[in-house]
């Protein structure tokens, strides 16, 4: 295994970062939100981005897209996201995950919007929701 010492390392990232150009990328607006259920937590996050690529190469942008992830097309999405919070909280479940992606057409100021929303509730697994709860009756002579 040949070694490269990490001044030259350094030296090398740091020529890439000045002679490559950047894209524009501007954050327009961001959202989280959480809101508190009788049955457990709503989460949702918004992410709203302004973006140039063209600065990087003329032709260079995002194909116009709309599209979401829900129910079993979000099953791989909703396995990974549970066992990231899970490494947290160990009694989370989580269901009604969506995740929703629109990418707009090329505007004549060479921009493009990129939208991400990512929703989902959070339960917690020995808890079944209010609608699914069973009572316990007690009896005593």
């Amino acid at each position: 295994m040949v070694r490269v010492p990490a001044l030259m390392i350094f030296f090398v990232v740091l020529l890439l970062i000045l002679t490559v150009p950047l894209a524009k990328a501007d954050t327009q607006s961001s959202d989280f939100a959480a809101h508190v259920t009788s049955d457990g937590i709503h989460v949702s996050v918004s992410l709203e981005i302004v973006q140039n690529l063209t600065d990087i190469q003329a032709n260079m942008t995002l194909p116009s897209f709309q599209g979401i992830l829900v129910g079993a097309n979000a099953s791989e999405l909703e396995t990974s996201l549970e066992a990231a919070i899970r490494s947290k909280v160990s009694s989370a479940s989580l269901n009604q995950v969506e995740f929703q992606e629109a990418v707009s057409p090329l505007s004549n100021s060479n921009t493009q919007y990129l939208n991400l929303t990512l929703s989902y509730n959070m339960l917690e697994r020995n808890r079944l929701p209010r609608n699914r709860r069973r009572s316990r009756l007690t009896m005593e002579p």
